[in-house]
């Protein structure tokens, strides 16, 4: 069994303000305009929600591969052989978001 290791490049900077929007989550920060944004966030969530964030992580990926400018990596580890078996389709933001995992504590 082997793995195949595969990146995207994320994060375009020409999306940073909309993706902050959409994501609508409090800034931990007392700055005023991080003060004003925080008292708007209930609303943004609201207005937007986990669909269009996702529809903004997807654009992310084109984005970054049109304008060639980017500030993060993606990567993708997938098993050959499994793989193989299954029907792939193209990973896109609604196959990670939600996805919880539990905290582990280092002894």
């Amino acid at each position: 069994m082997g793995l195949t290791l595969e990146f995207e490049k994320t994060l375009s900077p020409l999306l940073v303000v909309p993706r902050v929007i959409v994501e609508g989550y409090k800034k931990p920060n007392t700055k005023l305009h991080f003060k004003i944004y925080n008292l708007f966030t209930p609303l943004f969530m609201k207005l937007f929600g986990i669909k269009t964030a996702n529809w903004f992580t997807n654009l992310d990926i084109k984005m970054t591969k049109i304008f060639g400018v980017y500030q993060g990596i993606t990567f993708i580890i997938e098993k050959d052989d499994k793989c193989k078996k299954e029907i792939l389709h193209k990973i896109g933001a609604e196959d990670f978001t939600g996805i919880k995992v539990a905290g582990y504590k280092l002894k």
